[in-house]
């Protein structure tokens, strides 16, 4: 269990044992489910195969 602390602006660090058991990487998308009894889910977006010709722009 972790309890990371949010800023004035909202914002919070994900604590690295959630980053390693979720194994998120650097500029890797997140999202939040929240479930109807108040819980949020956190997981990893699926990344989409990108073309490395709009990557380049």
């Amino acid at each position: 269990m972790t309890e990371p602390t949010l800023t004035d602006r909202f914002q919070t660090t994900v604590p690295s044992v959630v980053r390693k058991a979720q194994h998120f990487d650097r500029k890797d998308k997140i999202k939040f489910i929240i479930q109807p009894n108040g819980e949020v889910m956190l997981s990893q977006v699926e990344q989409k195969d990108n073309d490395p010709v709009i990557e380049y722009f």
